[in-house]
């Protein structure tokens, strides 16, 4: 799990309460709990935790028990509420990782993906696969496969079959985890990736154990 931080000055949450609100509060706390609070001002450092979430695409294939967590400064949360969440997030981890990690494949783990193809977009969809595997390739990929299958359907006013110009299946076998790809994603993959953003939208998407291919 990685933990990012910054520090800052904030004043105690409990005197921003109305004077009368502040009393009822008060209150409360000496007759339930025996505490007397006293209002004063302080100054204490605090994190927040903004968020709790993985990694980008195919990271449990190969970063199982990688998480990001980012905290920054926010006046009014306490240190000891920053380090509950973040122990409540800690503990989440290992259920997530169960739910998520991959049961054996004897084939080939593939992506599939059904993509819904903007109007116009065909060419531009293709032009992003052939670069989506140019890429691997130039990075010293060799056993990957990726694969755009067109979509047959029938014509509704000839009643003859005919490609779809609105959605392709996609098919990525032995894809490389993230722990491979993660430190050379460049500009040649930020443009693919852009290219399939502009032509198309992900209508559904699976990872699969697909049967080695045999001839």
């Amino acid at each position: 799990m990685r933990v990012g931080q910054n520090f800052c000055s904030a004043p105690h949450p409990l005197p921003l309460l109305r004077s009368a609100s502040r009393r009822v509060a008060y209150g409360k706390y000496e007759d339930r709990l025996g505490l007397k609070l006293e209002s004063r001002n302080s100054s204490l450092e605090v994190m927040v935790l903004d968020r709790v979430e993985r990694p980008s695409e195919n990271w449990v294939l190969s970063n199982p028990t990688r998480f990001s967590v980012t905290i920054s400064c926010e006046k009014g949360t306490s240190m000891r509420t920053v380090l509950f969440l973040a122990a409540l997030a800690a503990l989440q981890i290992p259920s997530a990782l169960a739910q998520d990690a991959l049961p054996p494949c004897d084939g080939d783990i593939t992506m599939v993906r059904v993509s819904t193809i903007k109007p116009g977009a065909m060419a531009n969809f293709m032009a992003a696969v052939a670069a989506h595997k140019a890429w691997y390739r130039s990075h010293g990929f060799k056993d990957n496969i990726i694969v755009a299958s067109k979509v047959f359907v029938r014509d509704e006013k000839t009643g003859t079959m005919k490609y779809s110009d609105t959605e392709v299946v996609t098919y990525h076998i032995r894809i490389p985890g993230g722990a491979r790809t993660q430190d050379k994603r460049d500009a040649a993959w930020d443009a693919y990736v852009k290219q399939y953003r502009d032509s198309s939208d992900i209508k559904n998407e699976y990872m699969t154990c697909m049967p080695k291919l045999v001839p």
